[in-house]
């Protein structure tokens, strides 16, 4: 569907924390967003030597954790602009199961 967009011209933002297909997962990157609660090293965890969150696609993940932050810093600033000019949100939506990693209750 965004590749349709941006084929016609239309300024688009395309999956700036990969693709999440669980609704509470955007809802949760798009509420952090708007509030701008910075990425910090607790959001992350070292899994396989790349750092990862819960928050966003294996895709984001990174072999430094400040990197890590930092990219997630960056998109989630590049969202936030992107919602504050938008006259438009598409929202394609995937899965609903819920998964909850137990010792933090995420």
């Amino acid at each position: 569907m965004g590749e349709k967009f941006a084929y016609y011209k239309f300024p688009i933002t395309l999956n700036p924390f990969g693709i999440l297909f669980h609704p509470f997962a955007i809802e949760n990157i798009i509420t952090r967003a708007l509030q701008s609660i910075p990425y910090v090293a607790e959001d992350f965890f070292l899994h396989n030597e790349l750092w990862h969150s819960f928050d966003f696609h294996s895709d984001m993940s990174h072999i430094s954790l400040k990197e890590s932050i930092s990219l997630a810093n960056r998109q989630q600033t590049l969202l936030y602009d992107t919602l504050h000019r938008a006259n438009f949100c598409f929202l394609t939506l995937g899965t609903a199961w819920v998964y909850i990693y137990n010792s933090t209750d995420r």
